[in-house]
């Protein structure tokens, strides 16, 4: 069975709790980071999530990923685009042309 299709994410709660790059963001960006997981857990390619050309609002990536995800997360358009650059600027995430991948 794919990863995909499992209802759980295989979390490692001690490698989760000392990541010394998710350490360094905020409350917030873990909170957003810990639903970005279910969602990318849930994506084609796995552990991705990739922009279509419909998504291409804005010069700036974020600012795009925020507004797409900004439908499947329960959070403020502004939390979601400030936490995705804490957590792409810490390395927790790669942002990668049209895609943000999670390591």
């Amino acid at each position: 069975m794919a990863l995909r299709n499992q209802p759980y994410i295989p979390l490692y709660v001690q490698d989760f709790l000392t990541d010394e790059k998710l350490i360094e963001c905020s409350a917030q960006a873990t909170g957003v980071y810990i639903r970005l997981m279910c969602i990318m857990h849930k994506s084609e390619p796995y552990g991705t999530i990739l922009l279509k050309q419909k998504d291409k609002q804005n010069g700036k990536q974020t600012k795009n990923f925020a507004l797409k995800l900004a439908k499947h997360l329960p959070y403020d358009l502004n939390i979601i685009e400030m936490s995705l650059d804490e957590l792409i600027g810490e390395g927790v995430l790669i942002l990668d042309g049209d895609q943000i991948i999670q390591k």
